[in-house]
C-alpha cells in the first residue's frame, strides 16, 4: 500500500551493453595459474614466474616434525620417571630420546633452510627481470652468529683438555642466540617484503591487462 502524498522516486533503468568482464584472478603464492596466460612486466619472463609458483607450493610442512622432535625427548623424560629404572639404562635412554630428537630437529631446519632460499632465489630472479629495485638486508649477524659459534667449539674444546672456558664459553653461546636469532628474524620479514613485492607485481600487471 502506498502512503498518500508522498512521491515515490522512479527506479534507475540499467542497460546492459554487453557481457560483464570476468573478475581478474588474484595471484599470490597458491595461485596455480600459466604465466604464459599472464601480463608480465619488462623482460620477466613466463619460466621465471612457473619457477616461482613452483617453489611456492611446494613450501614443506615441518608441524608434525616439529611435534614429534619435542616429543621424544619429552616421552623419554615421561618414560624415566614413570619407570625404575637402573641409572645406566635410564642414562641411555635419556640420550637415545635427546638424539632422535636433535636428529629430527635438524632435518626440520635444514628442509625449511633448503626451501627459504629456494624460495628467496626464485623471487629475486622474478624482480630483477621485472627491473624492480631490491634490498637484500645485511649478512653481519649471520658472519658475527657463525664467528661466535665456531669460538664456542674452540673454547669447548679447551675445556675438554682441562683448560675451563668459563665466561668466555657462556658469551659465545649467547653471541651465538642473539646474532643468529636476529639474522633469522631479518631473513623472514625480508622474505616476506619479497614476496608482497612479487605478489603485488604480478596482481597490478593482471589487473591493467583486464582493463
Amino acid at each position: 500500500m502506498e502512503d498518500d502524498g508522498v512521491a515515490q522516486p522512479p527506479q534507475p533503468i540499467v542497460i546492459q551493453t554487453g557481457t560483464p568482464p570476468e573478475p581478474t584472478p588474484r595471484v599470490d603464492a597458491n595461485t596455480s595459474i600459466p604465466a604464459t596466460s599472464m601480463k608480465l612486466p619488462g623482460n620477466l619472463s613466463p619460466q621465471t614466474v612457473e619457477a616461482y609458483q613452483s617453489i611456492m607450493l611446494r613450501k614443506p610442512n615441518n608441524w608434525g616434525l616439529t611435534l614429534l622432535a619435542v616429543g621424544f625427548p619429552l616421552m623419554g623424560f615421561i618414560v624415566i620417571m614413570s619407570l625404575e629404572l637402573p641409572f645406566y639404562d635410564a642414562a641411555a635412554f635419556c640420550g637415545i630420546s635427546l638424539l632422535l630428537g636433535f636428529a629430527v630437529s635438524l632435518f626440520v631446519w635444514v628442509r625449511g633452510g633448503l626451501w627459504n632460499n629456494a624460495s628467496k632465489e626464485a623471487g629475486q630472479r622474478v624482480l630483477k627481470e621485472a627491473g624492480v629495485t631490491d634490498t637484500p638486508p645485511e649478512a653481519w649477524p649471520g658472519i658475527v652468529a657463525a664467528a661466535c659459534f665456531l669460538l664456542f667449539i674452540i673454547v669447548a674444546g679447551d675445556g675438554l683438555f682441562g683448560r675451563g672456558g668459563g665466561d668466555l664459553e657462556t658469551l659465545a653461546i649467547l653471541g651465538t642466540l642473539v646474532f643468529g636469532s636476529y639474522h633469522r628474524w631479518r631473513q623472514s620479514l625480508y622474505r616476506r617484503g619479497l614476496n608482497r613485492k612479487v605478489w603485488h607485481l604480478l596482481n597490478v600487471n593482471n589487473s591493467a591487462s583486464q582493463e
